[in-house]
């Protein structure tokens, strides 16, 4: 009778996941396993006829109670208005949903009984009482092969396993709202006079407000892409290895979430666990976990609360909550140290990353994928103008998402990833990137860590570089187009006598992918395996700067960007030549060499360059400094370093006080290239793995 009883309250199950045994899959020639050496699944679960049709049954009631409590402002307005709110119309309504209510646990009944026939069923509730009992590696471990409702998932980690945190308080500590100016009227008075104002920014916060903000907590929804996430779930399992736990956050709301641990494969990448923080609509199954984990990185996706299986509702203050269980997990069950933890965040998910990296300041790195620095703008740009002031002051009290002033409180690296086609934080048109919020929040930080150099003239040079919507109009806006211009040359001879670079080496360039050239210690930059060289006796591309390029002496016959099709290629301005992916923030090891690699050929020398002319180090063609005199602290990764030396001062940055307004543009721009990668793409793309990578750091 008892185990009956489980079968009729125990969880809706979904998916049973088992390795397949050796040999030839069922209708098909192949193996057991997948072309990867990965153990091939089995994902199935069959119910029994009476179990499938009573949970349709069940399934369509929950959907049409769903939609009456959506629409229930709307039906009590309606029966307000025709009178039907009466004692004598409201008892014949309570008795049909009584009868409603009866027949309901009647189908739940019938449901159980067809649960208690079926073995697969029975075997599942043995491993999910085990789990409950005992708890043990073991059993987590069998509970994982089972996909079923979240709700009754065993606790794995608490946020007080390791002791209270945050004073034993219920609720994580949030930046403060700066308070607003008092009116003429205090006391009791006062208080009953901002009554109905305040209960209006209450209700529009907790009803329209939160829904629009978090449309993926809307059950409807996610009842719709229910299947989907099933099946980006298995994926995880099946495919990577993941383990789904249940975590408790302080305020009581259970957190969904996936671990995918790669430590002790063989990459290196695998010791660096990326956190992934969800947008509005996002939800872990589906979401940008997919970047990192098929970049080679260990992975912690989880759901905010209310999507998934996480419980409660999607506000600031939860948010927080569970970042901060999340963050504890990984930090003391997973036993990751902090410095190899970078937080990804896409779209909203950049307010739990930033508060996660201003509580956490030892988190190794933030990377914010399509992120915004206020969310006041977004929010006055989709309601009513004359609703601006209501708006403002609930966002500002309810749903504060304060991305920039959270991101400014973190002293670690920092990489913006901005949309260039963004139609979601953009305030105007999604092909006005001048408008978009990303701009703001790179500004805002450049602003604080570097205050000194951040300027009038340095910001308004970042300013154009950002509203900039091409590379070419980004270049037009780099001081000078005519130095350093990069060719692609041939050279035959290579010797370390003369040619090497005190102090060189390709890990100075994280950016830059580097070729090893057989038989020698020099890397070729630009020239990766299997790239299509139009003449074989041309072996090794280098991009060398000189002032004695001459059209006639320097063009390769026959040479076209077109004839590598692997290698990127920038245009230089004003010539007919063109720059083997030299991106936007490459380093140079010297300011005086202009070299890449060291080269020796009998046309071109690599003598160093007057010293009247001062180079940005790291500039992409069209970046080079004016007629100034060579900055004294160099400006760009060098000075960088040498300024801040191995003490690692806390931001901000008092750099940049001894500079002219020229070489402070110059500064602004290159810290601008470093902490920003545009990627040309809509707001919800997603973002290919190979345009992902960690933040810069000195």
């Amino acid at each position: 009778m008892a185990k009956l009883l489980s079968c009729v309250l125990g969880p809706r199950l979904y998916r049973v996941h088992r390795p397949r045994p050796p040999g030839p899959a069922p209708g098909s020639g192949g193996g057991g396993g997948t072309e990867r050496g990965e153990p091939a699944w089995d994902s199935y679960y069959q119910p029994r006829g009476l179990e499938k049709h009573t949970d349709s049954v069940l399934a369509l009631a929950s959907v049409l109670w769903s939609i009456s409590y959506y629409a229930s402002p709307l039906a009590v307005f309606y029966l307000y208005r025709k009178g039907l709110l009466t004692m004598s119309r409201v008892v014949p309504l309570s008795h049909c949903a009584a009868t409603l209510g009866l027949l309901l646990a009647g189908v739940a009944c019938l449901r159980g009984l067809g649960r208690w026939s079926n073995p697969q069923y029975l075997e599942f509730l043995a491993v999910l009482e085990e789990s409950h009992r005992s708890g043990s590696p073991e059993s987590k471990r069998k509970l994982g092969l089972y996909t079923f409702d979240f709700r009754s998932w065993p606790v794995d980690f608490r946020w007080d396993s390791a002791g209270n945190a945050w004073g034993g308080s219920r609720a994580v500590p949030l930046l403060q709202t700066p308070p607003r100016p008092r009116g003429g009227s205090r006391g009791l008075l006062g208080v009953l006079r901002k009554l109905p104002c305040a209960l209006a920014r209450w209700l529009l916060a907790h009803t329209l407000g939160r829904r629009m903000l978090f449309p993926g907590s809307v059950r409807l929804l996610q009842r719709a892409l229910l299947p989907a996430l099933l099946q980006g779930q298995a994926r995880l399992i099946e495919q990577f290895g993941g383990q789904r736990v249940k975590l408790l956050a302080c305020d009581g709301n259970e957190i969904d979430a996936m671990v995918i641990d790669r430590r002790g494969r063989g990459d290196p990448r695998g010791d660096t666990l990326v956190i992934c923080c969800e947008g509005n609509a996002g939800f872990y199954e589906v979401g940008c976990v997919s970047t990192p984990l098929e970049a080679g990185y260990s992975v912690l996706g989880w759901n905010h609360p209310g999507f998934g299986g996480s419980t409660g509702v999607p506000l600031p203050q939860s948010e927080a909550n569970a970042m901060d269980v999340v963050v504890r997990f990984a930090l003391q069950q997973l036993r990751f140290a902090p410095p190899s933890i970078v937080v990804y965040a896409w779209s909203i998910g950049g307010f739990t990353a930033t508060w996660a990296a201003m509580s956490y300041p030892e988190l190794g790195g933030l990377v914010l994928d399509a992120s915004f620095d206020d969310l006041v703008p977004l929010a006055l740009k989709v309601l009513p103008r004359s609703w601006r002031e209501l708006v403002t002051q609930t966002v500002r009290e309810h749903l504060n998402l304060n991305n920039a002033e959270q991101l400014c409180r973190y002293q670690g690296p920092v990489l913006l990833v901005r949309r260039t086609k963004d139609e979601i934080i953009t305030t105007t048109t999604p092909d006005d990137i001048a408008s978009n919020r990303g701009n703001d929040l790179l500004l805002k930080l450049l602003q604080h860590r570097y205050p000194k150099v951040v300027t009038e003239e340095g910001l308004r040079a970042v300013r154009e570089w950002l509203e900039a919507a091409t590379p070419e109009e980004q270049s037009s806006v780099l001081p000078d187009p005519k130095f350093p211009v990069f060719l692609p040359i041939r050279s035959r001879r290579f010797r370390s006598s003369r040619s090497q670079i005190p102090g060189f080496s390709p890990h100075l360039f994280p950016q830059v992918p580097f070729f090893p050239i057989p038989n020698s210690r020099f890397f070729s930059p630009f020239v990766p395996a299997g790239s299509v060289l139009p003449d074989p006796k041309f072996p090794v591309f280098l991009p060398i700067r000189s002032r004695r390029f001459r059209s006639s002496r320097s063009q390769i016959p026959g040479f076209s960007p077109h004839s590598f099709p692997q290698v990127p290629f920038f245009p230089i301005p004003n010539s007919r030549f063109f720059s083997p992916f030299v991106p936007a923030g490459s380093v140079l090891p010297d300011p005086k060499f202009p070299v890449f690699l060291p080269v020796r050929s009998r046309r071109f020398r690599s003598a160093p360059l007057p010293p009247r002319r001062a180079l940005v180090p790291g500039a992409a063609p069209g970046v080079g400094g004016g007629p100034e005199t060579p900055l004294p602290l160099g400006a760009g990764w060098a000075g960088l370093r040498e300024w801040a030396g191995d003490r690692k001062p806390p931001f901000p940055w008092g750099l940049g006080e001894d500079l002219s307004p020229a070489q402070r543009r110059q500064l602004a721009l290159y810290l601008a290239q470093q902490h920003l990668q545009n990627f040309e793409a809509s707001h919800c793309t997603p973002l290919p793995p190979q345009a992902f990578r960690l933040p810069w750091a000195l």
